[in-house]
């Protein structure tokens, strides 16, 4: 599977820095629901459908609102489970991360045509995170197997006041990359110890509503020993 969202190459010196990225405002005022699965819970398979090829998807989506719940097609298993937060803005940025995470990775899933992530993320999120499905490494596949977040937790931003640090381990060795055009496994295998990675979304409050701000870049195994089952 492919990797999921590459950190730009400021990443890298902002979080040397501990300097948050892509400081904005959000993009709308009504606040988007939170995805259904929610803390300890999970989405796919379930006698779903698989995904069609690409010849069968439709247009992409861009109006119709926050993403609820993912479609992922019974291909694909996704499970995403987070520690419960003490602190109530700990509690909003867990649930705002976790529906930016989820409804990112199902745009991956669509071969980047879904566009509903972006009422999760502010306008300069945006436009880095779109740019980053707009490759072809994504535009051209999309993935089946089992994808994992867990040990999920929340702490305050180190520099930016008022913003969550949402963390956690994501897991695709149970998942292929696959053509989106024939659904066959495809696209270049990468080392063992890339399928297992700690990310790190910047979570901030913003026009009345929780959104991913940014992101520092991932810590792979073995640095991030915890998150290789």
């Amino acid at each position: 599977m492919r990797r999921q969202r590459p950190a730009p190459a400021a990443a890298v010196l902002a979080a040397l820095m501990l300097a948050p990225l892509l400081l904005a405002g959000c993009g709308g005022s009504t606040a988007p629901p939170p995805f259904t699965p929610g803390v300890g819970g999970s989405t796919g398979s379930g006698g779903a459908s698989p995904a069609p090829p690409a010849a069968a998807r439709p247009d992409p989506v861009t109006a119709a609102g926050p993403l609820t719940k993912p479609p992922f097609g019974g291909n694909a298993q996704v499970s995403y489970r987070a520690s419960a937060a003490g602190k109530p803005a700990q509690a909003a940025a867990l649930t705002a991360g976790g529906d930016f995470e989820l409804a990112y990775l199902y745009a991956q899933y669509t071969g980047g045509r879904d566009d509903r992530w972006t009422v999760y993320a502010s306008p300069k999120a945006v436009r880095t995170f779109r740019a980053d499905l707009a490759q072809p490494s994504v535009t051209r596949h999309s993935f089946r197997g089992r994808v994992r977040y867990f040990a999920i937790r929340a702490y305050p931003d180190p520099a930016t006041r008022g913003a969550v640090d949402v963390t956690g381990c994501f897991d695709d060795a149970g998942a292929v990359t696959t053509s989106l055009r024939t659904g066959q496994p495809d696209g270049p295998a990468v080392p063992a110890n890339q399928h297992y990675f700690r990310y790190t979304d910047i979570v901030a409050r913003r026009g009345g509503h929780w959104v991913v701000i940014g992101n520092y870049p991932a810590l792979y195994y073995p640095q991030a020993k915890e998150c290789k089952p």
